[in-house]
Parts: structure tokens; C-alpha cells; sequence
């Protein structure tokens, strides 16, 4: 009988360390899903203020569109420069060939 009762308690004291350390590990978790909920937060409100910031980019990168339409309309840069470019060299031909055509 009393072998019995001592394996009996042996049993008891093994299930009651296993319980302990499953709360143990349940604490741990617990632990970690509180710290990755913290992060998670921490990068949605990251995210809400790049999101904010691409929204307010936007409208002004669609506001710069329409003011230059309205200014230039069709016109490409580029092209207006090339233009430009093509005239002052023409400019400059004729100016020596006036010189020379003078002296």
C-alpha cells in the first residue's frame, strides 16, 4: 500500500512539474505575441504616415501636372530645347556669315 501511495505521489509530482512548465511557456508566448503585437503596431502607424505621405505626394505631383499643362500645354521640354538650341546655332551662323559678308 504504501508503495502504491509513493508511486501514486511520484506521478502527482511529475504532472504537476509538467503543468508548471507548461505555464511556463504559456507565460513566454503569451510574452512574445504581446511583444509582436507591439511591433505590428508600431509598423501600421508607419505605414498609416508613408501612406498619408504618398497621398499628399500625389496631389501635389497631380496638381504640378495640371499647372504645367495649363502653362505649356502639349509642348515637351525636350523638344523646346532642342528648339532652342537649333535657333541659337542658326543665330550664330548667320551672325559670322553677316561679319564676314560686312568686312
Amino acid at each position: 500500500m504504501l508503495e502504491s501511495l509513493r508511486y501514486r505521489l511520484a506521478a502527482w509530482q511529475k504532472e504537476v512539474a509538467k503543468k508548471h512548465q507548461s505555464n511556463e511557456k504559456l507565460i513566454a508566448i503569451d510574452s512574445e505575441i504581446k511583444q509582436q503585437e507591439a511591433v505590428m503596431a508600431s509598423q501600421k502607424n508607419a505605414l498609416v504616415e508613408k501612406q498619408a505621405h504618398l497621398e499628399e505626394l500625389q496631389r501635389d505631383l497631380k496638381t504640378n501636372r495640371l499647372e504645367r499643362n495649363t502653362l505649356y500645354g502639349d509642348k515637351r521640354p525636350e523638344d523646346e530645347e532642342t528648339g532652342l538650341n537649333k535657333a541659337i546655332s542658326t543665330a550664330e551662323t548667320d551672325e559670322k556669315t553677316i561679319r564676314i559678308t560686312h568686312e
